[in-house]
């Protein structure tokens, strides 16, 4: 499989949207199958493509449209055929970024667009803009986990990039982004794979 940027390790520590999640949500069933096609299972991210196409012609939930953007930079990592890719680039960075620019306070759509930008080649420039996104995140994500304003699961996979890419002291020291990542949803990916940092590299600290 052709690829120039990889979303599967990021995306296998979310495991975010569940059957149970999605049972008689078309979004949140979009959701699951977006998140199961990155962890390898191509005819849902097909699947998942449809579907957030047919949503955004119904729906106003800001986040479909980012969820699409993403899609279309998978798709163009998918592609062999330069103009393809390069358009299929562009308008998914568009929608990433119309996305964010239109609800700069919403921490899903942030992170989405920080975990599909973060591996991107270097020549398209957005491994500070990613790092940014998840910097804006990672202070408020156990919060909004508090306030049943973000997905516990995907708030410990923000949690544990921004300490593993993009910490800094003077916003959450990464020792701290583990931690709340192992405690805001403990039997996740993440939040497994936080625990397995801390007991590593801070066995006293947790």
């Amino acid at each position: 499989m052709h690829k120039f940027f990889s979303l599967s390790l990021i995306f296998a520590l979310i495991n975010c949207c569940t059957a149970a999640d999605s049972s008689s949500d078309p979004l949140a069933q979009a959701k699951q199958l977006y998140y199961s096609g990155i962890a390898g299972n191509s005819a849902d991210l097909t699947k998942s493509a449809d579907l957030f196409d047919k949503l955004g012609q119904s729906s106003h939930d800001p986040s479909i449209d980012a969820y699409r953007g993403s899609l279309l930079l998978i798709e163009a990592g998918e592609t062999l055929a330069i103009w393809k890719k390069s358009d299929l680039s562009k308008r998914g960075l568009t929608l990433l970024d119309d996305s964010v620019t239109n609800n700069p306070n919403n921490l899903e759509i942030r992170f989405v667009r920080a975990a599909t930008t973060l591996h991107l080649p270097i020549f398209f420039r957005r491994h500070n803009q990613s790092c940014e996104d998840f910097r804006f995140i990672a202070p408020k994500a156990a919060d909004a986990v508090a306030q049943h304003q973000l997905d516990p699961r995907l708030a410990a996979g923000a949690l544990f990039m921004y300490a593993k890419n993009c910490a800094t002291d003077k916003i959450l020291p990464a020792q701290d982004a583990m931690r709340q990542a192992a405690n805001v949803a403990p039997d996740s990916p993440a939040g497994q794979a936080a625990n397995t940092e801390l007991a590593t590299h801070h066995p006293v600290a947790r």
